[in-house]
């Protein structure tokens, strides 16, 4: 009997990408058609420059499958010292323009790089080897933890230089869930973990503006018209949506 081959992908993993794609795809069209009007686009261009982004991602992904684990794990190091660099970048006055009071972006020309998310990304793949090298010493050893817990800290250092607490949050969290689905152990977790939300709580209150979110998702409609109108409206499609059957 021929011997069934083996898939070199994970069918559900690709299943839930395409679902986050093809709803976030539905969720921009959907969004950005009273904003095209109002910059006197077409209705459905910044759909369109959407779509060309995930064809472009698509086509990355692709090749990606054909490089060998063994190869981005050689090389998940340098990635993380690009990234690094890219974040230390921002820092540098007169490189990049602030938008809304952050300097995340650098512009080359017509294209424009979010530093933060090559960051997420290298970082999770520098964890991922790092487990893949050193996973006796990050089951057994407290030092063998704290590694990976410098280089969070440092990356989440220059993220809030920039600022952005936001991709501090969902970085931390997803490392620590690595780390934590990896086998490290809970006395390790328990020594650190209380520390890094103390200062992740420290961080939320140290700004006005987001003390002013957390205030806003309390009571959103106290200022439905601004701090709470992304809420506000969310609450009110969630009231007037339904099934509609044709």
């Amino acid at each position: 009997m021929q011997q069934r081959q083996q898939l070199n992908f994970d069918p559900w993993l690709l299943f839930s990408v395409t679902a986050i794609l093809a709803l976030g795809f539905v969720m921009v069209a959907s969004a950005s058609v009273p904003v095209a009007e109002r910059m006197r686009l077409a209705m459905l261009s910044i759909a369109w420059h959407q779509a060309l982004f995930i064809v472009v991602g698509i086509i990355a992904g692709f090749i990606v499958t054909f490089i060998p684990i063994r190869t981005i794990q050689e090389y998940s190091n340098v990635l993380l010292l690009f990234s690094v660099m890219l974040l230390t970048v921002l820092l540098v006055p007169g490189v990049t323009r602030p938008i809304n009071g952050s300097m995340r972006w650098i512009f080359l020309g017509p294209i424009s790089i979010q530093p933060s998310e090559i960051a997420k990304l290298s970082l999770i793949l520098y964890v991922s080897g790092y487990m893949v090298r050193r996973n006796y010493q990050l089951k057994n050893s407290l030092q063998g933890f704290l590694i990976p817990m410098v280089v969070l800290a440092f990356i989440g250092l220059l993220l809030m230089l920039e600022p952005d607490f936001g991709a501090v949050v969902v970085i931390a969290s997803t490392i620590l869930g690595m780390l934590f689905l990896g086998g490290v152990r809970v006395k390790h977790f328990m020594i650190l973990v209380p520390f890094i939300l103390s200062v992740i709580g420290f961080l939320a209150v140290s700004s006005s503006y987001r003390v002013q979110r957390f205030i806003a998702f309390r009571d959103p409609w106290a200022d439905q018209f601004d701090s709470g109108y992304q809420l506000v409206q969310s609450l009110i499609a969630f009231g007037r949506g339904s099934f509609i059957f044709t």
